[in-house]
């Protein structure tokens, strides 16, 4: 079972935010290209959104993680459903 989590886990926080941000501003490249893209944007947006988010007040707690993931997917193909226009 915890190896189950740490899969589930790594998806979603190593992959998720990205792929969610890709999906939105890239839609011209390859799959490939956007799983590459989406574990570099993951690893760079996450934590400078959890650590803006500690400097304003909130602790660094696992939920405020979890949630504060959950926004920056949320927000991203809210965007993309929206109509945004894509990154060329």
């Amino acid at each position: 079972m915890k190896t189950f989590l740490a899969i589930i886990g790594s998806l979603y926080f190593l992959i998720a935010p990205g792929l969610a941000l890709t999906l939105t501003f890239l839609k011209n490249i390859d799959w490939l290209d956007r799983l590459i893209l989406s574990f570099t944007l993951s690893i760079t947006v996450v934590p400078l959104v959890i650590i803006y988010l500690n400097l304003t007040g909130l602790l660094l707690t696992l939920p405020l993680a979890i949630i504060s993931t959950a926004v920056i997917i949320t927000i991203s193909l809210l965007l993309r459903d929206a109509g945004v226009s894509s990154l060329r």
